[in-house]
């Protein structure tokens, strides 16, 4: 049976709202996802962290292929706050995930001070003499 004969007018009229409702949504939810997709930008989290000889801050991190990749260290009194933003291009790129290592050299030293986010967060540092490859 056909659905002309099955539904009565009112019916059909309903099914055609719900139709283009719902094909609305679709194309709303798919521009977004688009304009998310070409406007990549976060705030990430260090993978590991390392102080070495109190001196040197060695953070690692993971980032993608096209991503550009911002870290920065900022001494303060109290602890050493550090960031690390990853913006994708929103291209079309091969899936590799590449690591990243940067290394800050604190001319006071870190004084025992705790690695942290902005946020307040405090990074896990193992502390060690040797710097690490």
């Amino acid at each position: 049976m056909s659905l002309r004969r099955t539904m009565s007018p009112a019916g059909r009229r309903i099914w055609r709202v719900e139709l283009v409702l719902t094909a609305a949504l679709i194309v709303v939810l798919g521009g977004v996802g688009y304009y998310r997709a070409a406007h990549l930008e976060s705030n990430q989290r260090f993978s590991h962290c390392t102080i070495v000889s109190d001196a040197i801050l060695v953070l690692d991190y993971y980032y993608g292929v096209g991503d550009e990749v911002v870290t920065w260290m900022r001494p303060e009194d109290d602890r050493i706050v550090v960031g690390l933003r990853v913006h994708g291009d929103g291209g079309t790129h091969i899936a590799i995930g590449l690591s990243g290592t940067v290394q800050y050299f604190l001319h006071s030293g870190l004084e025992d001070r705790p690695v942290a986010y902005d946020d307040g967060r405090e990074l896990n540092c193992r502390r060690t003499d040797k710097v690490p490859r």
